[in-house]
């Protein structure tokens, strides 16, 4: 059994996001030319792994590695860049002993801190939310599994301020493994000698191809993918009516679908499905994924000529899909963005308070600068940055200097509706804070960023950035950070998806070609990890009557992670849905539990299969 244990840890965890998979390194691992991609995996399925070594050996439990061979200190004394690099050792330290005292020691008392898309400012808030955080699995007798690798650390010292930024690589698992890597930001202030964190922003969307690989056995977020999830409705209003009270208000509905956002991600019910093997049958799993490539050559490399010339293309929205069957006969489509470039002005707008703009002179410069981001004028951002400025999105990823930036905001800027005068967008600067000394300026602020043609691709983000004190300040530091999504909902976010395979192994090795990533590996069941939560196969065994693979169809299902069960339940039977017993998902219809969560799975208004589970440690 294992279909939901696998799952109890991974969504809070971590979670990096690149555009772009990446193309496996081991060239034995992909086909041959000539040989289909079908063929290829069929021959050469993906082992299927059930013990992890991290379970077996527990010395890595806890551990704390820092590579001092590659610390860059780019400006101040060996003597400062030891002791801060002391500061950042203890910081990690703490966080994995879940020691706030020794958490109180390092941080600033007015400390700002950004870590899984929340924010928090001062040392009692910013210790309270450290306690809720996840430490990965959480074995009997430890306190984490974890391992983290803190590598490529920059320091930049002067005097009074310190800047460092760097990675972690973090190894853990007491029954499985997986890896992932966090982008990390701090700001130092010396105060009586003493080096505290006056800011911490961390990110674990960002991809990191420097990362020290670990065995091909290992998953690893380095590459994960984003994607949205589809049920087929027979009635779009119905569906509605029933998913609204869990899910909260659709985000967009027009007249043949509606859109719930779920982290990155989007829960979609449709009554048009994109092809006619996307089909309505009651009480089967009768979904399917959307998966974002930055183009189709992507998918078309490793597929004969035969797979390809099969493939459907259609439009997709804005977009520009591609319709393929894995081996298995599950439907899955690929999606591209196509630029969307108008000829009429559609006058972006920028809105900082009159309150701020008073209180801060630097106020002023922030909305400049966002100006001249919303224009999408590069040569304006560039002006408004120093020549040795660190620019962090994200929503893409990491830069340095003029040439990187500029790279870095055209492909920030290239999936927007946009006009010749910009972006086809309001953004609303919100919580600006700005602390000040004769060194430099610390900005902080949330930015909300509403499309109004898409709206779709809103979002929120935290901002840090570190200006200079001079007359014409300039931004030294800069990172955003996408914002956790504000829910007044009973589910909390998707946790994973699901496709039945005939062959695990094969299927396994056809999506990590595809995917580029390493899945993670539990009983019967492979997952890969999304920007939001996991895209899972699960093996032919564990099969029910109606949950397998059939052929030229979709068969996938989603499992939303809800706050409460008994009121998910409540709810369920309040609107006469049933509970069907599944071999190798639940062993008990209703509430089913299992060792650290509990699951519920359903069959929705439509007639489609759907799962819900509660994490505690969530």
């Amino acid at each position: 059994m294992e279909a939901g244990i696998r799952l109890c840890i991974l969504a809070a965890v971590l979670c990096a996001c690149s555009r772009a998979p990446e193309p496996p390194g081991n060239p034995d691992t992909v086909p041959p030319q000539g040989v289909s991609l079908t063929d290829y995996v069929a021959a050469n399925p993906l082992p299927i792994q059930t013990e992890a070594s991290t379970a077996t050996d527990r010395s890595r439990w806890g551990e704390l590695l820092l590579d001092l061979d590659n610390r860059n200190v780019v400006s101040g004394d060996m003597a400062d860049a030891d002791n801060i690099t002391d500061v950042i050792r203890a910081y990690h330290r703490a966080w994995l002993d879940q020691s706030s005292e020794q958490l109180r020691r390092l941080l600033a008392k007015d400390v700002v801190r950004v870590r899984q898309g929340r924010k928090t400012r001062g040392i009692e808030q910013a210790i309270e939310q450290a306690k809720k955080e996840t430490r990965g699995e959480r074995p009997h007798g430890y306190r984490t599994s974890m391992r983290f690798s803190i590598y490529r650390m920059t320091l930049d010292i002067r005097q009074e301020l310190a800047v460092a930024h760097y990675s972690v690589a973090i190894h853990a698992g007491s029954r499985r493994e997986f890896a992932d890597i966090a982008t990390v930001m701090q700001v130092l202030q010396q105060v009586d000698g003493t080096w505290q964190i006056l800011a911490h922003i961390e990110s674990d969307r960002l991809a990191d191809h420097s990362t020290p690989r670990f065995a091909d056995d290992v998953p690893s977020r380095r590459t994960p993918i984003r994607m949205d999830f589809v049920y087929p409705a027979k009635n779009l209003d119905r569906a509605i009516e029933f998913y609204s009270p869990l899910l909260g208000a659709p985000s967009v509905v027009t007249e043949n679908r509606a859109s719930f956002r779920l982290g990155d991600s989007f829960f979609e019910l449709e009554i048009n499905p994109l092809n006619r093997r996307v089909l309505m049958k009651e009480g089967y799993a009768n979904g399917y994924a959307i998966v974002d490539v930055p183009h189709f050559g992507v998918i078309n490399r490793w597929m004969s000529e035969r797979e390809w010339a099969e493939a459907v293309f259609t439009d997709c929205g804005f977009d520009r899909c591609v319709i393929t069957e894995d081996p298995s006969g599950n439907v899955i489509v690929w999606r591209r963005d196509r630029p969307r470039v108008s000829d009429e002005a559609v006058w972006p707008t920028v809105n900082v308070s009159p309150d701020a703009l008073q209180r801060y002179p630097l106020a002023h410069n922030i909305r400049a600068m966002l100006v001249s981001w919303i224009a999408t004028n590069a040569d304006a951002v560039m002006r408004q940055l120093t020549d040795t400025a660190t620019w962090i999105d994200d929503g893409e990823r990491t830069a340095s200097g003029e040439p990187g930036i500029r790279r870095l905001l055209e492909a920030r800027w290239r999936p927007f509706v946009r006009g010749p005068d910009g972006i086809d967008a309001d953004i609303v600067v919100r919580n600006l804070q700005i602390r000040e000394s004769d060194d430099f300026q610390l900005a902080t602020f949330t930015l909300e960023v509403d499309m109004r043609s898409d709206t779709r691709d809103s979002f929120r983000a935290h901002v840090l950035q570190l200006w200079s004190a001079e007359s014409s300040p300039q931004v030294e530091y800069s990172f955003i950070a996408r914002a956790r999504q504000q829910r007044d909902a009973p589910v909390s976010n998707m946790d994973y998806t699901a496709y039945p395979v005939a062959n695990l192994g094969a299927a396994g090795r056809y999506y990590k070609i595809l995917f580029g990533a390493e899945p993670y590996r539990d009983d019967n069941w492979f997952g890969f990890w999304t920007t939001t939560g996991v895209f899972g196969l699960v093996g032919a065994s564990s099969q029910g009557d109606s949950y397998r693979a059939i052929p030229h169809r979709a068969n996938g299902y989603a499992d939303f992670n809800v706050n409460s069960i008994e009121d998910t339940y409540a709810y369920l039977r309040a609107k006469g849905a049933r509970f069907p017993l599944l071999p190798g998902i639940n062993e008990t219809p209703g509430i089913d539990e299992q060792p650290g969560y509990r699951q519920l799975l359903a069959i929705d208004s439509e007639g489609n299969l759907v799962n819900f589970s509660e994490h505690p440690d969530n």
